[in-house]
């Protein structure tokens, strides 16, 4: 059989010629029948399974293009399926995107209740612990976020930014399936007219892989948040997660999901326009959610409809969105976009951030992991001690003391794992558990240290008794001389005279037996009212 094109066989482990698995590897020229590598025909493996006949580029001179087969419907993941109509529409597909645009059933985020929107100025950690991060967060610009992204960068100059044969993992939205493709391939594919575009895709690319990474920080809230920029060793596996570009065609369509390891994430829109479909994660829409994603024809079922508390909110150029630890979204895209963002595990929710992510892990679904996700909670660990020990003697936020019980529970756990599941491969040892930390004093000087802050606050607890007892006892005495005194005649301020005068009827009250007594004592009684 003849070589591919390229002037390579095929390799035993069904790969591409450079090693990347694709699926399918080749497509059989039907004129010369040549094995062509899908990489050589400029094919993807969806693309070729909708080729009805192949030629390649040898023989198209003489045989004319590859014919595909007949697209039967707009509303289904295969576009050739027979009695597609009989079919319910499925997400992603182009019916549903024209459906999703023109539905009113999804009400507008309302400002201070579903959503907070505030200046790049005003979003410090000091304003985040005292006010919460459960509701998502918009910026209008990046000003005060001290943010950075390179100008220069778009469409057509990033290929500057990227190795030539970086292999990067995409969407192919129509059909809801992963791809994984050269960068370059993909941003040929955006230079192509909306009309001749036959795929849409939505790409993510990790920002260390880029040339000029450093032209690229991720706002100054997100650096004082982030654990792992905050507490991680620089060591060759230190997960890098808060710098991505993501890049979208019009009309993608990124489903509803969950952010790996249940993180909090930080978006900003450099060029172009998305809605974002937010869903809070109360126990309700989670429990929908598990139902949902293990169901066999999930793309045919629409999410939002069974959750509670559904809101849209729409990001143009410039702004910015913090999402919560655990927020259930989906994204649609109307014009070609580029966008910054990443993903943060921090302390402003541990309990609910170790919560979702043994959720996540109940669901055993393929991608939802935070990498080293035990190692970033034990880096965080004597952190998070620190603070807990300068926030004994006053009072921490709500947050923090919660978030201290559930990672005591959760190291705990993990420690007695480890110790059970000794790994013979040192690294991987290292990626469980890290050395410089000693993780029983850790749980123990964590657990002391809640325990101190219980008893503080039981003391708190008896001393604001005592003083609302004494406070009441104090009340209950005034209420009672009030009430004696009300019982009273009323007396009366009298001056001298006055009081002269009314010593004299008593002195004549008292001295009844006397007749002349008492009209001598009335006599001077009425002299001094005339001298008065």
């Amino acid at each position: 059989m003849a070589l591919c094109i390229c002037g390579q066989g095929m390799s035993s482990n069904n790969n591409n010629k450079d090693g990347v698995i694709f699926g399918s590897s080749s497509i059989t020229c039907n004129n010369c029948q040549r094995l062509i590598h899908l990489e050589c025909a400029d094919l993807l493996v969806h693309q070729a399974q909708e080729t009805s006949i192949f030629y390649c580029q040898i023989c198209r001179p003489y045989t004319g293009p590859s014919t595909l087969k007949t697209i039967t419907n707009h509303h289904r993941h295969n576009r050739n399926a027979e009695n597609a109509d009989q079919l319910p529409i499925q997400t992603g597909t182009p019916d549903f995107i024209n459906y999703l645009k023109r539905s009113t059933s999804i009400p507008d985020a309302r400002s201070m209740i579903d959503v907070k929107r505030m200046r790049g100025q005003q979003l410090s950690l000091k304003e985040l612990i005292l006010s919460g991060f459960d509701r998502p967060i918009i910026v209008e610009s990046k000003n005060g976020l001290e943010m950075s992204i390179d100008p220069q960068f778009n469409l057509s100059t990033a290929h500057q930014y990227y190795p030539e044969d970086l292999i990067v993992d995409a969407i192919e939205v129509t059909r809801q399936i992963k791809v994984k493709t050269k960068l370059s391939y993909l941003l040929n594919q955006f230079k192509l007219n909306h009309d001749e575009r036959q795929d849409v895709y939505a790409v993510r690319v990790i920002m260390s892989k880029n040339i000029k990474g450093e032209q690229f920080i991720p706002p100054r809230i997100v650096q004082r948040l982030s654990w792992v920029d905050m507490y991680w060793p620089d060591v060759p596996f230190k997960p890098l997660l808060t710098k991505y570009c993501f890049l979208s065609m019009r009309n993608a369509y990124n489903d509803f999901h969950i952010d790996i390891g249940a993180a909090s994430a930080w978006y900003h829109i450099m060029k172009g326009e998305q809605t974002f479909y937010m869903i809070e994660p109360s126990n309700e829409n989670l429990a929908h959610f598990e139902k949902w994603i293990k169901s066999e024809n999930l793309h045919e079922i629409m999410f939002y409809r069974n959750a509670e508390n559904v809101f849209k909110v729409k990001l143009t150029e410039g702004q910015t969105i913090f999402i919560p630890n655990g927020w259930i979204y989906s994204i649609l895209t109307h014009d070609d976009t580029i966008a910054f963002g990443g993903y943060f595990l921090h302390s402003l929710n541990i309990a609910k951030q170790l919560s979702i992510n043994d959720f996540l892990k109940s669901l055993e679904k393929p991608g939802l992991d935070f990498p080293s996700y035990e190692l970033t909670n034990w880096y965080a660990a004597p952190n998070i001690l620190k603070l807990a020990k300068e926030n004994l003697k006053n009072q921490p936020p709500k947050h923090l003391s919660m978030g201290i019980a559930a990672l005591i529970e959760k190291l705990r756990f993990w420690l007695q794992k480890s110790k059970s599941k000794r790994s013979t491969n040192e690294q991987q040892q290292q990626q469980l558990i890290p050395r410089a930390v000693n993780c029983s004093k850790i749980i123990r000087d964590l657990n002391r240290c809640l325990r101190k802050k219980k008893k503080i606050n039981q003391n708190d607890n008896k001393d604001q008794i005592k003083i609302k007892s004494k406070d009441t006892i104090d009340q209950q005495q005034q209420q009672q001389q009030q009430q004696s005194s009300s019982t009273q005649p009323s007396t009366l301020t009298m001056n001298p005279e006055e009081t002269k005068i009314k010593d004299l009827v008593d002195t004549a009250d008292t001295s009844s037996n006397s007749n002349l007594k008492i009209k001598v004592n009335m006599k001077l009684a009425q002299d001094v009212i005339r001298s008065k």
